[in-house]
């Protein structure tokens, strides 16, 4: 689905899910990441499968093409047989999620802590 507004900069850039948890995520993200939204940069959450994608997208001339264009952040993902425990990972160079220890396991909030807190640069380089 894309956003309904056409005049905006954001038109062609997929809306978030529907889901409650990646709604709230979303602007979660955005307002502790102060996002510069007005130069045409925004976050996308998604859920796919019972796991939480987190996207950067970049339009007009910050895509350089012209056309909105997508990047992988993060992804939050639940353990299972752990009740309220969530994994987190980032795209590596390999295009590949990757996930180093138990520092990026916990809550799904503490999850979104650590991509806004970005111990290591995995996520904003």
């Amino acid at each position: 689905m894309l956003s309904k507004n056409k005049d905006d900069q954001f038109a062609d850039v997929p809306d978030s899910s529907s889901d409650p948890m990646a709604q709230k995520a979303e602007k979660y993200l955005l307002k502790n990441m102060k996002i510069p939204e007005h130069l045409g940069i925004t976050i996308r959450v998604t859920k796919k499968g019972g796991r939480y994608y987190v996207s950067e997208w970049r339009t007009g001339k910050q895509s350089f093409t012209g056309k909105p264009v997508e990047h992988p952040i993060a992804r939050i993902a639940p353990i299972r047989g752990k009740g309220d425990e969530w994994q987190l990972a980032w795209m590596g160079k390999d295009l590949k999620w990757q996930n180093l220890d138990e520092t990026y396991r916990g809550t799904f909030d503490y999850c979104l802590k650590m991509i806004i807190e970005d111990p290591g640069g995995f996520f904003w380089g």
